[in-house]
Order: C-alpha cells, then structure tokens, then sequence
C-alpha cells in the first residue's frame, strides 16, 4: 500500500513503477491523499 499527496506525481510513478493501482482519495486533517495498493489474487 502506498499513500501520497495527488499533486506528487514523482511518488505517483513510482508507486506504479512498482505495479501499485490508484484505489481511492481518503481525507486526513483536511488534506486530500491518495491511496495506491496492489490486488493479490
């Protein structure tokens, strides 16, 4: 699992670089973040 700011898109490509998927946006202390995990089957 991999959280970021949706503005950092260097965190971005890396975490799918890395074969994790956008999931959802979740709000923290009035701060919007990204979540990206990877599905195990």
């Amino acid at each position: 699992m991999g959280i970021t700011l949706p503005e950092n898109k260097n965190s971005i490509q890396l975490l799918e670089r890395l074969g994790l998927k956008f999931q959802r946006y979740v709000d923290k202390d009035n701060e919007q973040l990204a979540v990206y995990a990877i599905n195990i089957q």
